[in-house]
């Protein structure tokens, strides 16, 4: 089941251009919700605001659907990079460290398997997490003392007022039909003060621009793009102040990354996987470094 009406989810207007045309058949799944979904440049139509340049796909799978396929999620190839995402989410723990004390309390929304909430807890944080999937929270449940809550924030954040010094959304933001709605939930768990961590798509960043429809991150399950400006404006009206952006940096296996080109290009060989394979052969290293994947990562702070 889809939403009938979409208006730009920043500035509610109804006025918008056609950027690029649905590549995805109708209706969703699971698999399509998996953080390791193959189902990359597969989306509705996409969406430019006319009004605020807010890009952002239409239709979009009613929330109650889309809660009900998150938490049904499966995705048990995801448990096979546990290395690889221990590297990134490392890079995620140093940009903390610049901003929180140590007995500082973090709520992680997206825990999925609770590889970063075991980082918190082993640098001495106290650590809540959110995770609406049943199958990655039992994981992450058994691999931290922290309590992870399977519900919408919208569900537990009355009891939960200015309870957290940050708010990490590693990866999930992209994920809301209504952010500025989530932003309000956020903003009332966390203290005057406090800070939200994101990384994102950069809708503005050149690799978003140049492979313009077949960028791989224009998927089912990202219904808002946010580029450098709009994410800006929509945590300023949100009542957060902007602190730092910059370029998002992920580790990745060599084998993995390969995998994800050939499901982008839809092939297992050809002139273009050679250049990857001749490319990949020269990093001696398993885990690769990627920079130009057009993501971003977001500091602000609650006023």
């Amino acid at each position: 089941m889809v939403a009938d009406i979409r208006n730009c989810p920043l500035c509610d207007s109804s006025n918008r251009k056609l950027l690029y045309k649905a590549t995805a058949g109708k209706g969703s799944n699971t698999i399509s919700f998996n953080c390791t979904s193959e189902g990359l440049a597969e989306y509705y139509d996409i969406y430019k605001c006319r009004t605020c340049g807010m890009i952002y796909q239409f239709p979009i799978i009613e929330q109650k659907q889309l809660i009900k396929l998150y938490k049904e999620t499966e995705d048990p190839i995801y448990l096979e990079k546990e290395n690889e995402r221990r590297l990134t989410f490392n890079s995620y723990l140093e940009l903390l460290k610049n901003y929180l004390n140590k007995n500082a309390k973090v709520f992680e929304i997206g825990s999925y398997t609770g590889i970063f909430l075991s980082m918190l807890e082993k640098e001495g944080y106290s650590a809540r997490g959110l995770e609406l999937s049943k199958w990655a929270s039992s994981i992450a449940s058994q691999k931290v003392a922290a309590k992870i809550f399977n519900e919408p924030l919208e569900k537990i954040s009355d009891e939960r007022n200015e309870a957290f010094d940050a708010v990490c959304l590693w990866d999930v933001f992209e994920h809301y039909n209504y952010p500025a709605l989530e932003l309000s939930h956020i903003f009332k768990v966390l203290k005057r003060g406090g800070y939200l961590f994101i990384s994102t798509v950069d809708a503005g960043s050149f690799s978003f621009r140049i492979l313009r429809g077949r960028y791989p991150f224009l998927m089912q399950m990202h219904p808002v793009y946010f580029s450098r400006t709009t994410i800006r404006r929509i945590l300023e009206n949100a009542g957060f102040e902007i602190v730092k952006i910059r370029v998002h940096r992920r580790y990745i296996s060599k084998k993995y990354f390969l995998n994800r080109i050939k499901s982008f290009f839809r092939t297992d060989g050809g002139f273009i996987i050679w250049i990857f394979k001749a490319f990949l052969s020269l990093h001696k290293k398993e885990n690769i470094l990627l920079r130009g994947m057009g993501l971003m990562d977001v500091v602000a702070r609650k006023k």
